[in-house]
């Protein structure tokens, strides 16, 4: 998992809102509150895709996101919520303060396997808007590589992405600060192609 084996798999962190998936959708009756404990993977394994649909440009084109196609990534990210649950349930001055899942039919907060918390993983996970890598980056051998290193599309004149599609690889962070640097590095380099005086690949 990760770039590096010294690289965290997952992180943890609480929200006083609820973090659910999008389909549950009740909210507390008066005089009931509830927190969400997050597990969010880090250096995930699973690879997805996206091609044409069709030569029509306007065409929307067939995403295959394949979040959890790898069952590591699953394995780990069900660990995680076990773990998570563990300390929420039945952690130092937690025990007996929090009442169970929310909603409360989910039950979620029961399960004890590690094939109850995988299932669960796959049925409930989401992206926290964090799906990256659309457009990856890469050297001219790499044939999935859609920008090259200054950022422009390949085989496309005057046309470049700037944001988090092109990382190759996740690290282990959010994926805001990434988006910053990417932003701020574009900018450098079309600043340099016109001080270059070569306007082609700097009209944007």
């Amino acid at each position: 998992m990760g770039l590096s084996p010294s690289q965290p798999n997952v992180e943890l962190f609480s929200a006083e809102c609820f973090g659910g998936p999008p389909e549950l959708t009740e909210i507390p009756t008066p005089g009931k509150h509830i927190f969400c404990l997050l597990a969010e993977l880090f250096g995930a394994r699973s690879r997805g895709g996206v091609t044409l649909a069709s030569a029509d440009p306007l065409a929307a084109p067939v995403v295959d996101t394949g979040f959890l196609s790898d069952a590591l990534d699953a394995e780990v990210l069900a660990e995680a919520c076990r773990f998570a649950n563990d300390i929420v349930m039945r952690g130092e001055g937690m025990a007996g303060v929090v009442k169970g899942s929310w909603p409360p039919e989910a039950g979620h907060s029961e399960l004890q396997t590690r094939d109850e918390w995988v299932r669960h993983v796959r049925q409930n996970a989401t992206t926290c808007y964090h799906a990256s890598g659309t457009c990856a980056m890469g050297s001219p051998s790499d044939p999935l590589a859609v920008v090259d290193p200054n950022l422009c599309v390949r085989g496309v004149s005057g046309l470049r992405v700037a944001d988090c599609s092109i990382i190759p690889l996740l690290g282990c962070c959010h994926t805001q600060m990434p988006a910053y640097g990417i932003g701020e590095k574009a900018a450098d380099l079309i600043k340099a192609t016109w001080s270059h005086g070569d306007a082609t690949l700097a009209k944007l």
